[in-house]
């Protein structure tokens, strides 16, 4: 039998105090030496195929460190397994990190962006030109 002596006791919280007194520290505090900013590009689009994605505009900033497309997902990674489209489906669809060849939700990951600073992560995010065909919602 599990030990009951916390049920229904109150438990001080470590991180609580500094949190709700604004002392909290989170990632996005921290600044380091040649760190870089990343933004990710999200689908406007429930469901749209993806016809290109070109990244060229944005790349020319020399700020901008690098960019992730679709094509550099499918080529450099592997999908998971099974991937949460699975449930139900006679053939599970693979799933990447991003989007590859159609989003299927608003805001699902299309891009993502490598740059010194956020201003220029931000701006390089409008500079990805991306053509959709949108498709009928299911």
């Amino acid at each position: 039998m599990a030990d009951k002596k916390f049920i229904g006791s109150h438990t001080r919280s470590k991180e609580g105090p500094r949190h709700v007194s604004g002392r909290g520290l989170y990632t996005d505090d921290f600044t380091l030496p040649g760190m870089l900013q990343g933004m990710i590009l999200r689908s406007p689009h429930a469901h749209a195929k993806i016809i290109s994605v070109d990244p060229s505009w944005a790349l020319k900033n020399p700020n901008v460190v690098g960019i992730i497309t679709p094509e550099d997902i499918k080529n450099n990674s592997k999908p998971f397994k099974p991937g949460r489209y699975a449930a139900g489906l006679k053939r599970p669809i693979d799933e990447y990190a991003s989007a590859i060849d159609k989003v299927r939700y608003v805001g699902e990951p299309v891009a993502a962006v490598a740059a010194r600073d956020r201003g220029t992560a931000e701006d390089a995010l409008e500079l990805i030109a991306v053509d959709y065909e949108p498709l009928r919602a299911r």
